[in-house]
């Protein structure tokens, strides 16, 4: 079953929608694609908002995988666009910020705002209902309209602008938004009320979004460039170093990645949806798993090599995180 693959710069522009269409082998019929039966099931929509916003609607089921690429694209600091993707189904969407670098959306954080110079890739994994709505926003409109709602959002928008560095990071939905997000997939898929209704549900949904970055996090999004992913990844890397040696403190793992405490436990637990030790002691229990089935070695063994100063306190966490005891486990697996 061969992957469906589509690369693109800009989510905005006509020549995506066209490129999409061809990459699911159909056409688009009046801003609306259809995913023809051999690929799948469902629409996508596609309409122009002012000449200034794009909103896109998908609902599809897709057969085979399909990988987006969104390449970055050069263009002035003003002509800067942003996309606002609403996730309604995190489970049906990978992240990856570079080849073998996966990160996947959490049920909590299901909204992912990028700028257009963003260089990432999206993975839909077959078989997955895929919802999701993209708002596409430039630079001006933002600052036209965000000024009218809250004029302390000017400035904040005008330095997002003017980062040169990409901006990523996700943020979680309320449940007034996902009723309005329901709303506005219906909307654009039975064109009801024209372009005025679209205009307020998506005016509404923006200014709600950056109402709530700027109130709880504008700092911290105009000074990281793409949600710490990279350096969550060294910390990953650093905690299985130590799966057979005694984990340093997270005070000490923060100052080794050059980061707060407060900002290396919020980004790992937004990246992997668990804290520091959580996340080792399941790799640690991995671990472990392995050695008892692919090494002759005891439980014993296993527990010395892990750093376990009793025998019995590896049985009772190993146990606990897998329902059986090292012993038992090995004569299930073998």
């Amino acid at each position: 079953m061969n992957t469906i693959l589509h690369s693109f710069t800009a989510v905005e522009s006509g020549d995506f929608f066209q490129s999409l269409s061809a990459a699911l082998q159909t056409e688009p019929d009046h801003g609306t694609i259809q995913v023809p039966s051999f690929n799948g099931t469902g629409f996508i929509n596609r309409r122009v908002i002012s000449d200034d916003i794009v909103l896109i609607c998908w609902d599809i089921r897709l057969n085979r995988d399909m990988v987006f690429m969104k390449k970055p694209y050069q263009v002035s600091k003003e002509e800067q666009s942003f996309i606002i993707s609403y996730i309604l189904n995190t489970d049906a969407v990978v992240v990856i910020k570079a080849p073998g670098q996966r990160i996947k959306l959490k049920e909590n954080k299901n909204i992912l705002f990028m700028s257009g110079n963003a260089d990432l890739q999206f993975e839909i994994p077959a078989g997955e209902n895929f919802k999701v709505v993209n708002i596409c926003a430039p630079l001006h409109w933002l600052k036209t309209e965000l000024i009218e709602a809250n004029p302390t959002f000017f400035d904040f928008v005008s330095r997002l602008g003017e980062k040169d560095h990409p901006t990523v990071f996700m943020e979680s939905s309320t449940a007034s938004e996902y009723r309005l997000l329901s709303e506005l997939s219906g909307h654009i898929t039975t064109e009801e009320r024209g372009y005025l209704g679209l205009k307020a549900k998506v005016f509404s949904l923006v200014a709600d979004f950056f109402s709530r970055i700027f109130d709880h996090k504008a700092k911290e999004v105009l000074e990281r460039r793409v949600v710490h992913h990279s350096k969550m990844l060294e910390v990953e890397a650093f905690l299985k170093q130590h799966l057979q040696t005694t984990l340093p403190d997270i005070a000490t793992i923060a100052r080794g990645m050059t980061l707060s405490v407060s900002t290396l436990k919020r980004h790992f637990k937004m990246m992997f949806g668990k804290s520091i030790y959580e996340y080792y002691l399941e790799l640690k229990m991995e671990r472990a798993k392995q050695l008892l089935t692919d090494r002759n070695l005891s439980v014993n063994d296993v527990a010395n090599m892990l750093e376990y100063e009793k025998v019995s306190c590896f049985i009772d966490m190993f146990k606990k995180h897998y329902g059986h005891s090292p012993g038992a486990m090995r004569k299930k697996l073998a």
